[in-house]
């Protein structure tokens, strides 16, 4: 059984989370995209934060957690297209689990409605490689039971009984919690399997020849980016970044980031420091990696390093991002 947590609408430290035991996040869908973002939904830049500390992500679809699914059959087959469409659109791979809200306290007339909408939504997540889950109390996990292929079961509308059926795979066992200084809802694992998007780690990358600048580039847009990491990319970067690596907060901010996101400038900027850890914590570090910019020529000089709060090491030529936490 491990430990994990569920929240929305806030920025967490990755390595807060990690340093208080929890090895898991689960995070919403609702239909957003990087052209028009919902504030509850999880983005790629998070997830690969999240990953980059070793901890896994569950996914949850949730607009109200009950218009959608009391359609029946339709609904399912709308949030289950709408599902993929965003989990594919963050490079989710195939075999996860999206699990879909039934966030009120559903009574034995609704299950009807609901298993309509679940074989629905599971017909689509099946098609598109994925596997299909439910969030909801006692009367929603066990009345869809076989309608879907994993149970998230909240103690809310629960009485205090536990399904432990086919597929239990996450129980939510208590809301308004405190962790890394802001309020959670804990879960835990009731087996090992409970359809996570797995933390696989970012490999060691090795900094082209053409210089240590294209390196951290490259670094950047290897961790969590927007754009494309080409040669012609770096070099145009590397080209911004200047010799001592004075506007490295900037240049993060517009690789990460992407001159189009509502949250830029200085907004950004403290966003970043107030995450305190993961590749969210960048700046925290910054006067390190600037420093290593600021030795490089044509290639790294023997002996420069830098190190980043999550383990991220830049020695040489190579950035090592297996280190620890």
């Amino acid at each position: 059984m491990s430990e994990g947590v569920d929240y929305a609408s806030v920025v967490l430290s990755p390595v807060g989370l990690r340093n208080a035991g929890k090895t898991f996040a689960c995070r919403y869908l609702s239909g957003g995209s990087p052209a028009n973002p919902h504030p509850k939904d999880i983005t790629a830049f998070e997830a690969g934060a999240l990953h980059a500390v070793g901890m896994d992500v569950v996914l949850v679809w949730e607009t109200d957690g009950r218009t959608g699914p009391l359609m029946g059959t339709a609904g399912g087959q709308a949030d289950g297209a709408a599902a993929v469409a965003q989990a594919r659109q963050l490079g989710v791979p195939a075999g996860v689990c999206l699990y879909f809200a039934i966030d009120f306290g559903a009574g034995s007339n609704n299950l009807p409605a609901l298993r309509a909408y679940f074989a629905a939504a599971r017909a689509v997540c099946h098609a598109a490689g994925y596997r299909c889950g439910d969030y909801g109390g006692m009367v929603t996990v066990t009345g869809d039971a076989g309608y879907v292929d994993l149970v998230w079961q909240t103690y809310a509308w629960s009485g205090g009984q536990w399904y432990t059926g086919a597929g239990h795979a996450i129980e939510q066992y208590s809301n308004g919690a405190t962790v890394a200084g802001i309020s959670v809802d804990l879960d835990r694992t009731t087996a090992a399997d409970f359809g996570q998007w797995a933390a696989q780690g970012v490999p060691d990358v090795t900094m082209p020849a053409v210089g240590f600048k294209q390196g951290i580039i490259h670094m950047l847009f290897t961790l969590g980016r927007e754009g494309t990491d080409t040669a012609a990319e770096r070099d145009y970067w590397a080209g911004r970044l200047a010799d001592d690596g004075s506007n490295l907060e900037e240049l993060v901010n517009l690789i990460v980031y992407g001159a189009g996101n509502p949250t830029t400038g200085a907004e950004v900027v403290a966003e970043v420091k107030a995450a305190a850890g993961g590749f969210a914590g960048l700046s925290a570090d910054v006067a390190k990696l600037k420093a290593a910019a600021g030795q490089a020529t044509a290639t790294s000089p023997a002996g420069a390093t830098a190190t980043h709060a999550h383990g991220l090491e830049i020695a040489g030529t190579t950035v090592k991002t297996s280190g620890p936490v």
